[in-house]
Order: C-alpha cells, then structure tokens, then sequence
C-alpha cells in the first residue's frame, strides 16, 4: 500500500522512502557507481535526501526518485552528490606521505629514462585536501631536485566537492594539520583581517588539474601512464568483484615500478589483483621483465 503524505504544522510532508524506493536508488548507485547500500542505510538516504525532495515539491521521496532516475542528467548528479561520502583531511594517514618522501620519490626519481614530469593521480580527492598535500610534499622535494618536475590529476564522482576543491579555499580549522613551515610557504591568508579563511598558493594550484570521474563506468584514456595512483577510502564502498575490475583498470594505466595507495581501512583479501604488495595499503606494478 502506497504510503500517504501526513500534514505537519499546516505543511504537507512528503511520504518516506520506501523500500522499493530504496531498492531502485541503492540498484542505480551500484551500477553507474559500484557503491553498495546496504538496507541499514534506509534513514540514512533518506535524511540525505530531504532537502531535494522538498525543494522540489514532491509528495513522497519515491516520486522524487522516480522522477530523477527518469530524466538523469543534472538531477542525477545531485542525487550522486547527496549520497556519496566525502570525508577528507589535509595528511590524512600521514604515513602514505612519509612514503613517498623516503621510498617512492627516491625510487621514482632514480628510474632510468625518466624525463618527463611525474604523474600522479589522486582517484577520489574529495575537496581536494589530499592532491594538495602532494602539491605540497612534491613542491618540496622539486626544492630540493634540481629538475623534477610532476603533474597531479584528481578526480571524483561528486561535482559539489570539485567545485570546493577547484576554489582551493579552506578554514583554519581545515588547515591545522598542515605543518606550520609549510604553511607559511604555500597558503595564502586574506587581507581582510576578519577574514579566517585560507587559500591555497600559486604553486600548489599549479600542479593540479581537477575533473569529474566515475572510477566504475569512465573509460580510462589517460594520455600517460600515471607514476603513483592514491585511492584512499574509496573501494571499501565497493562490491569484490568491483575492487577487482577498478584494479585492474588502475594496473593497465600505471607505469611499471609505479604505486597504487590505498586506505587504511581497505584490503586486497579475498580478491584478484595484478599487483605486488609492498606494505600495508601499498601495492605496486611489478617493473617489466627485459627482453
């Protein structure tokens, strides 16, 4: 039975989420973008939700559901946008980043033949605190080696956390854990006293190219190998069977002896990969054996 609108306050209240309602959206998010929703995740989506089916004036959250999986373009985005999570933080794991100053640049720099820039892809970069931080380690260690030079591509599925990321404009509370060298060097305050927030510098903006991509559907014509791709607390949303085939699309575009970083709270166990462990969350593409 189809559930009826209750009046609130004088408002009419659109009638909740049902479970086929559910069941078509987690079905959409699984297939454009290999997220699993799981039914606990019912109020969840729903609370995400809120703000555009009322705006929208709809009676009932699956109305607004029908509707937006109907006519997709930009109403589908906003859906995407509403129920992809987007947690991030400047060093996060900071770790991963002690590795690539101590075992990944050395290496990658010492490889025979490699004279073009660096490439580097932060798969899932959110609102850009994580390509940041490599602008910013990179731009030291280019400080440091005379001709090193790098390129960083991020990419993620949600346009509203690029928008942010491209602005490249934070609190102070976002910045704290920035190290307080490097934030003198690279972060710009306002000139307006009253003004808290922080821009990212010339040098680190310059570094990084921004754009929307689907890491399940996306083809993958990079115009160049990448030398270190970062996909940190993305794949644990996925399915098995997604983890392997993004990894295996990741392998075919990495060049060889180049790294594949993932989160913390991400493993490999129980699945297929090309790949060589390194450590916990590092993997790598094995270098190819000469002729």
């Amino acid at each position: 039975m189809a559930a009826i609108s209750v009046a609130v306050a004088g408002m009419q209240q659109p009638a909740p989420l049902s479970a086929s309602g559910f069941e078509a959206i987690a079905t959409f998010l699984r297939r454009h973008a290999g997220i699993e929703l799981n039914q606990d995740k019912h109020s969840l989506v729903q609370s995400r939700l809120r703000k555009h089916v009322v705006a929208g004036g709809f009676s009932s959250y699956d109305r607004y559901v029908e509707h937006t999986l109907k006519v997709q373009g930009s109403a589908l985005i906003t859906l995407i946008d509403a129920l992809t999570t987007n947690k991030t933080a400047f060093f996060r794991e900071a770790d991963h980043f002690r590795f690539l100053e101590s075992d990944w640049l050395p290496d990658a720099c010492e490889r025979p033949g490699l004279s073009r820039p660096l490439r580097i892809w932060s798969a899932g970069c959110s609102a850009g605190h994580e390509p940041y931080t490599l602008s910013m380690v990179l731009n030291e260690a280019a400080s440091r080696t005379p001709g090193l030079r790098f390129e960083i591509l991020a990419t993620d599925l949600c346009t509203t956390v690029l928008r942010t990321a491209a602005a490249g404009i934070y609190s102070q509370v976002d910045v704290a854990p920035v190290p307080d060298d490097l934030r003198r060097k690279y972060l710009l305050r306002g000139r307006d006293a009253e003004d808290t927030r922080v821009a990212m510098g010339p040098e680190l903006r310059a570094a990084v190219t921004f754009k929307r991509f689907n890491l399940v559907s996306d083809p993958y014509a990079f115009e160049a190998p990448f030398d270190l791709i970062m996909c940190r607390n993305v794949m644990i949303y996925f399915s098995n069977a997604t983890r392997e085939a993004v990894i295996s699309r990741m392998h075919d575009v990495m060049a060889p002896g180049a790294h594949l970083i993932v989160g913390h709270s991400e493993s490999f166990s129980g699945i297929r990969t090309p790949l060589r462990y390194v450590a916990p969350t590092i993997y790598q593409r094995p270098l190819e054996n000469p002729s």
